[in-house]
């Protein structure tokens, strides 16, 4: 038995109970009897896919967090090389900046920041943004974890060790690099989710990617080049 809902979805009626088929192909099944008006405006909302805005601190605002890395990749591949206090995109920049989980750690700040630089040292020598300090020091940081707010976790940061270990020998891809550095885990006795923390070194200020302590980076060397 199927219902036509007002706006374009179906509702088909089966021995499992309600099949709605709304119009983005999403669909949802509900076990237990349920009566037609689950197709309210608040559920539809509930079970539609979420859009995270991201709003900055100077009132810009982002439908999607998408757009915001749209937008601020843009301006990492500009031609500008250099971000000053008087450039219009220096409040945007700032704004993000100041959404980083490391914000403090790095600049304390915004009153010690003098400029952004645009250089290439980010994760895969990839263009990240520098906050250039009063104090002559410097602090890069990624867009991505100022959007999300989130800092990158233990794994990940295992992760970006290892392979910056191996960069240092040669230039490598391994589109198994993540269950690789899984199964090294496992053979020392250990998981993703107990990583010991002095394996991986702090974040600095200078630090997008972190660096294994030398005894487990030879370690992991070592097996790695067996595992190929």
């Amino acid at each position: 038995m199927i219902l036509m809902i007002p706006g374009g979805a179906k509702a088909s009626l089966n021995n499992d109970g309600i099949t709605l088929d709304v119009r983005r192909n999403l669909k949802l099944s509900i076990k237990n009897q349920v009566k037609i008006d689950l197709l309210t405006f608040e559920q539809r909302e509930r079970i539609m896919p979420k859009k995270n805005p991201v709003e900055l601190e100077n009132g810009r605002i982002f439908s999607t967090q998408k757009d915001a890395i749209e937008y601020f990749r843009k301006i990492l591949h500009s031609p500008k090389s250099k971000i000053n206090k008087e450039d219009p995109e220096f409040s945007d920049v700032m704004s993000l900046y100041k959404r980083h989980p490391e914000f403090e750690k790095k600049s304390e700040n915004k009153n010690t920041i003098l400029y952004f630089l645009i250089k290439e040292g980010g994760e895969y020598g990839s263009r990240c943004f520098h906050s250039i300090h009063n104090d002559g020091t410097e602090a890069d940081w990624s867009i991505k974890e100022a959007i999300t707010k989130k800092s990158k976790t233990k794994f990940e940061c295992f992760k970006d060790g290892a392979r910056n270990a191996l960069e240092q020998i040669e230039h490598f891809r391994d589109t198994n690099f993540s269950n690789k550095c899984k199964l090294f885990l496992n053979k020392k006795g250990y998981s993703i989710d107990n990583i010991p923390d002095d394996w991986i070194s702090e974040p600095q200020r200078l630090q997008y990617r972190s660096t294994l302590l030398n005894s487990i980076k030879d370690e992991f060397i070592t097996w790695y080049k067996q595992q190929v």
